[in-house]
């Protein structure tokens, strides 16, 4: 790889990703709040998962950023009394928040169908201030999480020769991509694993009620 273009960082990066928890595709976003959206948004074209009908299941017990992008989003939301260890599924969907729980050869705790989500946020174990990742072992996500991630187009080439060439490829997408210093930072950290946190299993506890909010998600 010649790191002559910034998604060369990013690439090299989910690869890294990818060798160290045991996924084998990666994309990596701005946050893990972000990734979670982008999921969903991922079934919405390849399963065929229906945002109107479908009413996302999230813990009363997590971090509220996750179910008030949901909800902003046009996803419905239910908010539910489940507590969790280390990671929680969106059901009824295989969408996995599980932001602080980045470990080696975590995939092993998955089924192959799973997408999960984590967060490289300065207080989580790979601390690079912002950025998360989704990762997942199903090919037909890749290509789709790729473009919704960098405003529904292909990063590698400009918007203007996109729209030039196809503007029928570009997808209704989001401006969330990880910046490539982030990515580079990320490399280094994981190529000394001293840099790291040490890995907590973080658990529904450490979150208060988010039904205490009054009048959301009702």
């Amino acid at each position: 790889m010649t790191f002559e273009d910034n998604m060369d960082f990013v690439e090299a990066f989910e690869q890294k990703i990818c060798g160290y928890t045991g996924f084998k595709y990666a994309t990596c976003v701005d946050c893990c709040t972000n990734g979670i959206l982008l999921a969903l948004e991922s079934m919405t074209y390849k399963d065929g998962l229906n945002k109107d009908e479908c009413v996302l299941q999230i813990p009363r017990r997590t971090y509220m950023s996750v179910p008030m992008t949901l909800w902003n989003n046009g996803w419905k939301i239910r908010l539910v009394d489940v507590p969790w260890l280390c990671s929680y599924r969106i059901s009824p969907v295989d969408v996995y928040d599980a932001a602080t729980d980045f470990h080696e050869n975590m995939a092993a705790g998955y089924k192959d169908r799973d997408i999960v989500c984590l967060s490289f946020q300065q207080k989580k174990r790979l601390p690079l201030g912002r950025g998360g990742v989704v990762l997942y072992n199903d090919g037909k996500y890749d290509g789709v999480l790729k473009r919704l991630r960098y405003d529904g187009r292909n990063p590698r080439i400009s918007d203007r020769t996109e729209l030039l060439e196809d503007p029928g490829r570009i997808m209704l997408g989001y401006h969330c991509y990880m910046e490539p210093d982030k990515a580079a930072r990320g490399i280094l950290m994981l190529n000394q694993p001293g840099c790291m946190k040490a890995y907590v299993r973080h658990s529904s506890d450490e979150y208060e009620d988010l039904v205490r909010i009054e009048g959301l998600f009702r």
